[in-house]
């Protein structure tokens, strides 16, 4: 099921593609999600933003490296909806993934003007890509053949 493996993916990159039982793909994203994570201190500028104290955030986090995050997140959650069936996903799905990057690269950039700023992108990213992969998930089932009515 595709919402399932997006769920997990949003959870951790790399949880996802475990759902899917790609697990060579899965221990690559975990890693680079530890790799990234750490570098940008990710998990501690959240509690920092989650307790409202966004000008600490922005003497803790790398944001050279925080720009790249938003697309390594969606790239991992994207992968983990289009590899949940055996066949493609709706071509135009792929539009709500590419938009929630945008968004939170967008939100990276413009974090100082951003009240909770961390919160704030993720929640959005979250929702879009949600957004897309509920609207896509019943538009990606395989068409049926010839008279089966299953």
């Amino acid at each position: 099921m595709r919402i399932l493996a997006v769920i997990c993916s949003i959870i951790m990159p790399g949880f996802g593609q475990l759902y899917n039982r790609q697990y060579v793909k899965a221990l690559i994203l975990l890693l680079l999600e530890l790799a990234l994570n750490s570098t940008i201190h990710l998990n501690h500028v959240i509690r920092l933003d989650m307790i409202g104290h966004d000008e600490k955030i922005f003497q803790s986090a790398n944001l050279e490296v925080a720009h790249f995050y938003p697309g390594f997140y969606v790239m991992a959650t994207w992968d983990a909806f289009a590899s949940a069936r055996p066949f493609p996903p709706d071509p135009r799905s792929v539009i709500f993934f590419q938009v929630a990057g945008l968004v939170g690269t967008f939100c990276v950039i413009f974090s100082q003007t951003i009240p909770n700023p961390v919160v704030t992108s993720g929640l959005i990213m979250i929702g879009i890509i949600l957004l897309g992969a509920i609207i896509f998930n019943k538009s990606s089932r395989k068409p049926s053949q010839g008279g089966d009515t299953s």
